[in-house]
């Protein structure tokens, strides 16, 4: 939330934490990774060889093993998402967009799960070029440039990018159908969590310690559920 202080340097920004019960969990990167570019995608094209520096790890790689050709990782850590605030006509001091919720709901709770056992449908990737994981890694050299203690600087080692297709969604065998994954919010609030989960095909749970809140959400989500059956 934007801070209206006069004493010290504003923060604009909030932390997302991911938790996890298991080891294994589901997560689509996938799913919410951002496009490339059209220019850069297009610069490859050329063969634009780039800005490297001496000791980068892609120095010696060609560039168009560079990038995922599904998209780079929002989460890449100089990153942050750039998303602009929004008005709400409710009382409620902390609303937000939409788009602040939608990629940790689309990554983290699966869009299909077996009513029976429910385990989630899972993207099915086939890799298409056809290299081992054994011969894409590219092993760290030795540069001719020395480095604060006059060593010969180490042009760090890579991996070059799988290129991948998806095939299919993962079936149980349970043959009971698929629901939505359920979206658990314990501090619902005015229910913009809740209505944009409804609105990506996840079921939904609230809570909230505010019986107004509870009430507003309520009427807003039954709004929403009236909606999405009219599109339907």
């Amino acid at each position: 939330m934007p801070e209206s202080c006069r004493d010290r340097f504003s923060k604009k920004h909030e932390y997302f934490f991911l938790m996890a019960k298991q080891q294994k969990y589901y997560f689509d990167l996938d799913g919410i990774r951002d496009k490339h570019k059209q220019f850069s995608l297009e610069r490859i094209k050329r063969k634009w060889n780039g800005h490297r520096e001496k000791g980068n790890s892609y120095v010696d790689m060609k560039i168009e093993k560079m990038c995922n050709e599904a998209g780079k990782n929002p989460g890449d850590v100089s990153d942050f998402w750039d998303i602009t605030t929004k008005g709400s006509s409710e009382k409620h001091y902390a609303s937000f967009n939409f788009k602040l919720i939608e990629k940790p709901i689309i990554a983290g709770c699966p869009e299909f799960v077996c009513k029976k056992c429910g385990k989630p449908r899972e993207k099915i990737i086939k890799n298409t070029d056809n290299i081992p994981w054994t011969e894409r890694q590219r092993p760290t050299k030795k540069g001719m440039e020395l480095n604060e203690t006059g060593q010969r600087r180490d042009l760090g080692g890579n991996f070059q990018t799988v290129k991948k297709e998806f095939i299919d969604l993962t079936d149980c065998g349970c043959n009971a159908g698929f629901e939505g994954g359920i979206v658990f919010d314990p501090f619902c609030g005015v229910g913009t969590t809740l209505i944009r989960a409804l609105q990506l095909s996840r079921r939904i749970i609230g809570i909230d310690g505010s019986k107004e809140y509870c009430k507003i959400a309520r009427e807003k989500i039954s709004v929403e559920l009236n909606q999405l059956k009219l599109a339907y």
